[in-house]
């Protein structure tokens, strides 16, 4: 993903008269398929290695593999665009199955900080609506 980075960062997109840079359609199709691409040597890569790391990094390249193909699939269907036609669109989000994926105390999601999970412990009860916002 790096060399992905500096290509992103190096390249100077054109640029519309107002200052803006212009995206094409195309650009994304292309930046979609060269990360799936880079997906795949990272996959090669991978060979040299063992154990729990090896696992680990297969597991989130799968992951992130489905994801991209569907963000491409889904783009290109919208578009229009006919060659990305046979790339399938797939069930994917994010399943946690797994036991490492909660936290053993209190069976919450890892991804959630402490105080997220206890707005979520919260009783439905003690919920009052306030139509006054305290954010200004």
């Amino acid at each position: 993903m790096d060399q992905l980075s500096l290509l992103l960062n190096s390249n100077s997109p054109p640029r519309h008269c107002s200052g803006k840079p212009v995206r094409t359609t195309q650009d994304v199709l292309t930046w979609l398929s060269a990360i799936l691409t880079n997906q795949d040597t990272c996959v090669e890569g991978l060979s040299n290695m063992n154990g729990y790391t090896r696992s680990q990094m297969e597991n989130r390249l799968k992951d992130m593999t489905g994801l991209v193909s569907n963000y491409l699939a889904i783009f290109a269907y919208s578009g229009g665009d006919q060659d990305f036609s046979d790339v399938p669109i797939q069930k994917w989000w994010r399943l946690m199955e797994s036991s490492s994926d909660f936290h053993k105390e209190d069976d919450m999601p890892t991804w959630l900080i402490r105080r997220e999970m206890r707005l979520l412990e919260i009783p439905v009860s003690s919920i009052q609506a306030d139509s006054c916002s305290r954010l200004q």
